[in-house]
């Protein structure tokens, strides 16, 4: 129901659904038709984008400096920041995975994952059918490690309505 890109430059464009302000911008329950610049910022400062994912109404971008900034539905704990608010209107940094050399993320419909450069896979949100890969079917409102890839190579990682895959 919403799409977010990455310019060239860094920039983020978001538009569509905008529920719970997955598309990144305060202003809820108003849908963008067209694409409507998103502004990043970390600790203040602006930062560029690197990549993106968007899970059912929630938002995952990484930027250029390794950090994580959700956005969007986060009642199952989908955005990683440590409660289970249910919107998060503008995106805010996953404070657990800062410094983490996170450099691949992945949403599925409620979950997300982020893969770091030392073979950590972290997870985080709705976990009903095990889609966490963390051996319970406990929701996690905070990045938990799954450490099954530790000094692996993770080549890449996604994620779908409720399932998780990594290939190393």
């Amino acid at each position: 129901f919403h799409s977010v890109i990455v310019g060239a430059d860094g920039s983020l464009f978001g538009f569509g659904k905008n529920d719970f302000g997955q598309v990144g911008r305060a202003e809820p329950r108003l849908p963008h038709k067209l694409p409507t610049a998103v502004t990043l910022t970390v600790a203040g400062a602006p930062v560029r984008a690197a990549s993106v994912a968007c899970g059912y109404f929630h938002t995952v971008v990484l930027t250029s400096e390794g950090d994580v900034l959700t956005c969007g539905r986060n009642d199952y704990g989908q955005c990683g920041l440590g409660h289970t608010l249910q919107k998060v209107y503008s995106p805010q940094l996953v404070m657990a995975l800062r410094g983490r050399g996170v450099t691949l993320v992945a949403a599925g419909c409620y979950h997300t994952l982020c893969a770091a450069a030392g073979g950590e896979i972290y997870v985080f949100g709705r976990n009903n059918h095990g889609q966490l890969g963390t051996g319970d079917t406990r929701s996690h409102s905070a990045p938990t490690a799954v450490r099954a890839f530790a000094g692996q190579h993770i080549r890449a990682i996604a994620a779908g309505y409720y399932h998780t895959l990594v290939l190393a």
